[in-house]
């Protein structure tokens, strides 16, 4: 079956940093690997010269296998020969494999042993290795403050486990910046991130908002009640527009003390629900009203919390560096530190830029800050080939990071290109429109329950792609597009 424009395009477009935003059942690893095989066929280019990263070994030994029966389908000339003898020993591996590759060939530029270079940890070295350090550094933080921790999270229904438990996450996420130790600092004595600080503002606001509304409802039931009360829940509403918590707690107070209830001669059934929704409103808005002094030692106390937390992570991270270093040993994550250090160096980033003349970057929708960085370092203004779906995003919990994909997508320079392959040929119509509808529900930017804001469609249901481009949103949905009714095929 022949490639369509857009597959045909991905393939031979060069001398471009290519991004394709590849839908489920597209035809993407057919494209992917073409474009392998033309590189090395037609362009001649050395596949020593080529890096391809994948996501997983199987994914890099089936391109590899691939390339292999297109090499041993040519004619066996020199050329062909020599490609097949490089194929072993080529690049197309993961993106720890490719780390591990430069620490193994520069390790004493970090420094570090040979044995540590070639010694990757086993699970229970590496777990071993980090309670041992996580319990040396609480032996050596400051008692008291390390007692406060425990309390605050014995509050919350928490253990000590659970203390280990979160500064293993925070280090997992720490460990996907560039800069980790930096990254835990810069969460230190921050009171309160204006995120929050606005989402504090506007709880209330939406509370007092709709207090007002049924005020408004109400006032056939008592005009003079219901326009003083609304007229007191206004004045409220403008000294949180203004953010100034102090006034607006002091003139709710007034409001609820000096405002009469409601009164018994408007109990009737027809204003019964929002008499109870009123009241449970100014009931949760009394719940969480407190004083200006209390509001600021909370905040206080929370960042020694956090402080005392953000010490504890980087001693557990510095004891735990030390034993690797004592073992011999490196894990997954030391593999991509000591990669992206190596590649700062600008001897080694020239080096490794001028051997890889192609980059190719598979499942680009699960790179991480760090990896994302890594490609940088040695990348050329122009030759970076990357494959993805936001939508398949799935390693969150490996500090994915998939609006680095975004990021690309909404590039525009000379040396950009997005490709989008929206034609579905593996499923059915009825699961092509079923997943259609999902994602129209469920994608947005933070990934949460959150509708996506109104949208603007640029082709019809069953043609070309349609492009979601919420204002709000910085993500783009695609939809996926059947050719015929028949059952899809799968490109060979």
């Amino acid at each position: 079956m022949p490639f369509s424009k857009a597959q045909q395009q991905a393939i031979d477009l060069r001398n471009k940093n290519i991004l394709v935003s590849a839908s489920a059942g597209s035809g993407k690893t057919s494209v992917l690997v073409e474009r392998l095989c033309k590189l090395v066929l037609v362009d001649k280019i050395s596949i020593d010269r080529i890096l391809a990263m994948t996501f997983t070994e199987d994914a890099a030994n089936e391109m590899k296998d691939r390339l292999k029966k297109r090499l041993q389908a040519e004619t066996q000339t020199d050329y062909i020969q020599s490609q097949l003898a490089l194929l072993e020993t080529a690049s197309i591996c993961t993106i720890d494999g490719f780390c591990l590759s430069i620490v193994k060939n520069y390790y004493y530029k970090i420094p570090i042993s040979y044995k540590m270079s070639k010694s990757v940890a086993s699970s229970a070295q590496a777990n071993k290795a980090f309670l041992d350090a996580y319990n040396e550094a609480c032996n050596s933080i400051n008692t008291n403050d390390f007692v406060k921790l425990k309390l605050f999270f014995s509050s919350l229904g928490k253990t000590e486990d659970d203390i280990l438990s979160n500064i293993r996450d925070l280090i997992n996420v720490a460990m996907s910046k560039p800069d980790s130790n930096e990254w835990i600092r810069s969460l230190m004595n921050k009171p309160c991130s204006e995120k929050t600080f606005n989402w504090f503002f506007q709880y209330f606001i939406e509370q007092i908002e709709s207090m007002i509304e049924i005020c408004k409802n109400m006032k056939e039931a008592d005009e003079q009640l219901f326009s003083l009360k609304e007229e007191n829940l206004n004045t409220c509403l403008d000294f949180l527009y203004k953010k100034d918590y102090a006034f607006f707690k002091k003139q709710f107070e007034i409001y609820f003390n000096n405002t009469p209830g409601f009164k018994k001669t408007i109990n009737k059934v027809s204003y019964e629900k929002e008499q109870g929704e009123f009241k449970k409103i100014e009931g949760n808005i009394l719940n969480v009203l407190y004083e200006k002094e209390e509001y600021d030692q909370d905040l206080n106390n929370n960042i020694e919390r956090i402080n005392t937390f953000c010490t504890l992570s980087l001693l557990t991270m510095d004891i735990f560096a030390k034993k690797k270093k004592e073992m011999e040993i490196i894990d997954f994550t030391d593999m991509e530190h000591f990669a992206y250090k190596l590649l700062k160096q600008p001897m080694i980033q020239e080096e490794v830029r001028n051997k890889y003349q192609m980059i190719l970057v598979d499942e680009f929708q699960d790179t991480n800050e760090l990896q994302e960085n890594i490609i940088q370092c040695f990348a050329r203004k122009d030759n970076v080939f990357r494959v993805g779906d936001i939508k398949q995003s799935i390693y969150g919990f490996r500090q994915a990071r998939p609006e680095i994909m975004q990021g690309h997508m909404d590039k525009e320079d000379e040396n950009s290109c997005l490709i989008v392959l929206d034609e579905n040929y593996r499923s059915n119509q009825s699961i092509v429109e079923f997943n259609n509808e999902f994602y129209d529900h469920i994608m947005n930017t933070t990934f949460t329950r959150e509708k996506l804001s109104p949208r603007r469609y640029c082709q019809s249901w069953n043609s070309q792609a349609k492009r979601c481009r919420a204002a709000s949103c910085p993500f783009s949905l695609y939809r996926i597009s059947k050719l015929d009714g028949k059952p899809g095929r799968k490109f060979q």
